[in-house]
């Protein structure tokens, strides 16, 4: 599994995607988060298109920090609040509170009561007062909502994004892999 993992990870390399989402009405592909190194994860307050009230939190290694806030109706472009601390490699979750509806959805779509993905997710690389980082935007409304991914919209240091492959791409790469095996074992036997 560590190999396929491995693999998985050098499939694409990451690039910034569209800031804002650049496929309206699709669901975004699903990112999971990991701590880059041991330390603070910080959020960065960067924008919101919402009428409900809603604010971030994290949980790291699945367990909640118990620090929330960035309001998205009154905070400012580039307010920052240190969402807690990890572990490199620590597996990050971040959750939106939706005040207004009483809903938390989070970047794990298997922890959403609708089963369904609201963030998207891209590298950032910086502007005004707001640092280099992993941008990530929520969808705030239960079913998905218009899948514009600007309801709630904030930038995390201390993040590293990876892709989760889509199910064909990722049978796709257990094929091809599954191919090379049989091939290795062909040419061992040819040359025995």
């Amino acid at each position: 599994m560590g190999v396929l993992v491995g693999l998985l990870s050098t499939v694409a390399p990451l690039r910034a995607d569209a800031i804002p989402y650049a496929n309206v009405g699709t669901q975004a592909p699903v990112n999971l988060f990991t701590a880059t190194n041991t330390g603070p994860v910080w959020a960065y307050f960067y924008g919101s298109d919402a009428a409900y009230n809603s604010e971030i939190g994290l949980l790291v290694e699945n367990v909640s920090t118990h620090t929330v806030g960035l309001l998205n109706h009154i905070s400012f472009v580039g307010q920052s609040l240190d969402l807690g601390s990890a572990a490199a490699g620590d597996t990050l979750v971040f959750q939106l509170v939706v005040i207004t509806t009483c809903d938390t959805w989070y970047s794990d779509p298997s922890l959403n009561s609708d089963d369904l993905n609201h963030t998207y997710a891209t590298d950032f690389t910086g502007s005004g007062k707001t640092p280099v980082g992993t941008y990530i935007a929520f969808e705030d409304y239960r079913g998905g909502g218009d899948l514009d991914y600007n309801d709630y919209q904030f930038v995390a240091t201390n993040v590293t994004r990876n892709a989760v492959p889509e199910p064909a791409a990722l049978g796709l790469l257990i094929a091809g892999l599954a191919t090379v095996a049989i091939e290795k074992r062909r040419a061992r036997r040819a040359q025995a």
